[in-house]
């Protein structure tokens, strides 16, 4: 896909590469200036994903414009793989064995195998949330303060990636209270850890 799909020819990529050229070659993020500059409209996005991208492009400049392109892609794709690995580690930790039928539930879908060889910002999206849920399936049970200040971190990072994983967020900080009696006071202080160092990240 990454070869051979036109360039532009996948939902909204046309954007998220104006986005990381504009940061890229202005070092700071773009405004929507929609209808005025019609490929602006991606710019309420986080910028994480497109911050790594520039970099790629800063690093692929003496080089032609579609040898720059095909790299955003495939750094996409190493993204998509990174997901597919924690997935596939989220599977033998919860149904055992060796998470082959996890990982193949998830690479088997149309759409996540053309997303992940195209410039998106989902790709930082599945790896980031991909990454958060295997961190919260790790923890103990009750968690230790700096497996709070871990998931916190990861919370941050996934928040600078894109806000679809909110939901994923808040099921990560959920993980970390204890309503029982007795418990509750460690909770506060774990849930606290976790959102300073989440606010410290972004």
């Amino acid at each position: 896909h990454a070869l051979r799909v036109v360039p532009g020819n996948a939902p909204d990529e046309a954007a998220h590469v104006e986005y990381a050229l504009h940061l890229a070659e202005k070092g700071e993020l773009p405004v929507s200036r929609w209808p005025a500059e019609p490929l602006s409209y991606e710019s309420f996005q986080p910028p994480l994903y497109y911050g790594a991208a520039a970099l790629v492009l800063r690093c692929t400049r003496p080089l032609p414009l579609k040898v720059q392109f095909l790299a955003l892609r495939l750094f996409s794709g190493l993204l998509h793989l990174g997901a597919l690995f924690f997935v596939c580690a989220l599977g033998r930790r919860l149904a055992g064995g060796d998470g082959f039928e996890a990982l193949c539930c998830a690479a088997a879908v149309p759409m996540f195998f053309f997303i992940g060889a195209t410039v998106t910002n989902d790709a930082a999206a599945n790896f980031a949330g991909a990454a958060l849920l295997w961190r919260v399936v790790r923890v103990p049970r009750p968690a230790r303060p700096r497996d709070a200040i871990f998931t916190g971190a990861a919370v941050g990072a996934a928040l600078l990636c894109k806000m679809t994983l909110l939901p994923i967020v808040a099921v990560s900080l959920a993980a970390l209270v204890d309503l029982r009696r007795g418990r509750r006071a460690g909770s506060a202080v774990r849930l606290a850890s976790a959102l300073g160092a989440a606010l410290c990240l972004c």
